[in-house]
C-alpha cells in the first residue's frame, strides 16, 4: 500500500516533463531575436528537462513495480537527490508565470522528492513492524533450542574430572567441564554446555531415581511452563533467575527430571574466558 506514494510521485513528474515538452516552441519565442545556434541550445536544453523528468517518473514506478525494497531503496535516494538538484536548480534559475506567486517548477519536484521520501519512511517502518512479528512468531514456536547440560551421578566425582580431563582433554573445573559452541542462528555469539559428575547421594536429581538428568536450552521460559502446565506436564518448583539465566524442572513421562534453561551465554563468556572446552 505504502508503494501508491511512490507510484503518485512518479506519475506527477513524468505529467511535469510532458508538460515541459509541449510549450517549448511558445518558450522560444519568448526569448524573441536571438541566434539560431541560441535557439538549438535553448530548445536542447528544454527538451533535455522535459526528458529527463520522464525518465525520472518512468524509472520510480518500475523499480516500484519490479523492485524488491531493500534492493531499490538505493535507487529511491538517488532519485530524490536528482529531483532536489532540480528543484535548487529551477529555484535560482527557473521563471515564475504570471498567475502563480512562485515559481511553480521547485514545488513539483519537491513534492516528488517528498512523495518518495514519505515512502521508503513507511516502508521500512512497516518491514520492521514484519520483522519483529516474525521475529516474535519464531521465538514464540521455539522451546528447547539444544542440550544445556548433561548432568551424571559417580562415586567419585572428583576422579572422574580427572580422569576426562587426562584421557579426553576436557578443560575441567570445580563444577565438571564448560562445552563451548557457536549458536547455529547468530554463529557470532557463543553457547555453552555444562558436563557435571554429581556425588552418587545427590539429592539434585530427585524425585527421578534415575542416575543422570539432562538440562535442555530454551527459549521464553514463561510462556514455555505455562505451555506445559496447561498440556499436563509436572513442573516440579517455580523458575528461578540468577546471572546467568533462568531455571526450571520438569519431568518427563518416564519420570526422569529435566532442567530447562533460558540462558544468558554472556555472563558464561565473562566468567570463562579461556577456560573452556571447545
Amino acid at each position: 500500500m505504502n508503494n501508491i506514494l511512490f507510484y503518485i510521485s512518479g506519475i506527477l513528474t513524468i505529467f511535469w516533463g510532458v508538460a515541459h515538452l509541449f510549450p517549448t516552441k511558445n518558450i522560444i519565442k519568448e526569448f524573441g531575436e536571438i541566434s539560431k545556434n541560441n535557439k538549438h541550445i535553448i530548445t536542447m536544453e528544454w527538451i533535455n528537462e522535459g526528458a529527463t523528468l520522464i525518465f525520472i517518473g518512468l524509472l520510480t514506478i518500475t523499480i516500484t513495480i519490479t523492485g524488491i525494497i531493500d534492493q531499490t531503496k538505493f535507487i529511491h535516494w538517488l532519485i530524490i537527490g536528482m529531483l532536489v538538484v532540480l528543484s535548487v536548480i529551477s529555484l535560482l534559475t527557473g521563471f515564475r508565470v504570471n498567475f502563480l506567486p512562485f515559481k511553480l517548477c521547485p514545488v513539483i519536484f519537491m513534492s516528488s522528492a517528498l512523495l518518495i521520501f514519505i515512502g521508503i519512511s513507511k516502508n521500512k517502518i512497516t518491514s520492521e513492524m514484519v520483522n519483529e512479528k516474525n521475529n516474535t512468531t519464531i521465538m514464540g514456536n521455539k522451546k528447547a533450542t539444544g542440550i544445556g547440560g548433561i548432568f551424571f551421578k559417580s562415586k567419585d566425582p572428583e576422579k572422574m574430572r580427572e580422569w576426562y580431563k587426562n584421557n579426553l582433554g576436557l578443560v575441567t573445573n570445580e563444577y565438571g567441564s564448560l562445552f563451548e559452541f557457536r549458536l547455529s542462528d547468530e554463529p557470532d555469539k557463543k553457547g555453552y554446555l555444562q558436563w557435571s559428575p554429581f556425588a552418587d547421594n545427590t539429592e539434585y536429581f530427585k524425585p527421578s531415581e534415575k542416575d543422570f538428568m539432562i538440562n535442555y536450552r530454551v527459549e521464553n521460559l514463561e510462556k514455555l511452563v505455562d505451555e506445559l502446565k496447561a498440556a499436563g506436564v509436572t513442573v516440579l518448583d517455580e523458575i528461578e533467575t540468577y546471572e546467568y539465566g533462568k531455571f526450571v524442572h520438569i519431568l518427563d513421562p518416564e519420570n526422569n527430571k529435566i532442567e530447562l534453561w533460558e540462558p544468558i551465554d554472556n555472563e558464561f563468556t565473562k566468567s570463562y574466558e579461556g577456560q573452556t572446552t571447545k
